[in-house]
């Protein structure tokens, strides 16, 4: 029963980091193409793909000061147990201790990652917003998609204000920045690899009405 109970902890020690990095890029880009309002259930997210967008939240100061204090709180017994100095202390109790404040900071860890996903999503799309991502030039074909979408993408592939959003394995998302007011409002187009367009809507800044983030 013990060693059943060891291999299920050190199976789940080990399965924690690839858990936490996954919620972490999972948190930060359903976080970012919301501020779109486009639904993340909806489209198909690689793994590869969350991974790489993981380290943007995991890389702010308060996740890893709480990461650094979690590996030492799980280290603590084994440094005392292996110091010759301590003695005469319950090495049992201790490792308690520390398991029980280990998991309220995985806790706390959670919603810090959360905290700062939902931060970097935020000024990520206001570079969106403000024409400072990378500018995207898609072909499309004509005659699948109608006379009006493909007259609107063509006018702001012309006008040079389409901005990719985030780029999928079967589609890629962009937004046209209106050009009368290219940071509070625009269109989105969500275009096939085949280039076709999937759809397209109007958009509006979500806190249009909280800051300014380009001076007019």
């Amino acid at each position: 029963m013990d060693r059943a109970r060891t291999t299920l902890v050190d199976g789940a020690l080990a399965a924690s980091p690839v858990a936490v990095i996954y919620f972490s890029g999972w948190a930060y880009i359903t976080s970012y193409i919301g501020q779109f309002g486009i639904d993340a259930t909806q489209i198909d997210i690689a793994l590869p793909v969350v991974l790489v967008y993981s380290f943007i939240p995991l890389k702010s100061i308060c996740t890893i000061t709480i990461v650094a204090i979690m590996l030492l709180l799980m280290s603590m017994p084994y440094i005392l147990e292996n110091n010759k100095i301590v003695r005469d202390v319950n090495f049992k109790w201790i490792a308690l201790i520390c398991y029980m404040i280990t998991t309220a900071l995985a806790i706390i860890l959670l919603f810090a990652i959360k905290a700062s996903a939902n931060a970097a999503a935020h000024a990520m799309a206001d570079q969106v917003w403000a024409g400072n991502k990378a500018q995207s030039e898609v072909p499309l074909r004509e005659t699948l998609n109608g006379i009006l979408p493909y007259r609107m993408y063509q006018s702001c592939q012309n006008g040079g204000r389409l901005r990719q959003i985030i780029g999928l394995r079967d589609q890629l998302f962009l937004l046209c920045r209106s050009q009368y007011d290219p940071c509070n409002r625009g269109i989105l187009f969500s275009v096939s690899s085949r280039g076709h367009i999937l759809y397209f809507a109007p958009k509006v800044r979500r806190d249009i009405n909280e800051h300014e983030i380009c001076n007019h």
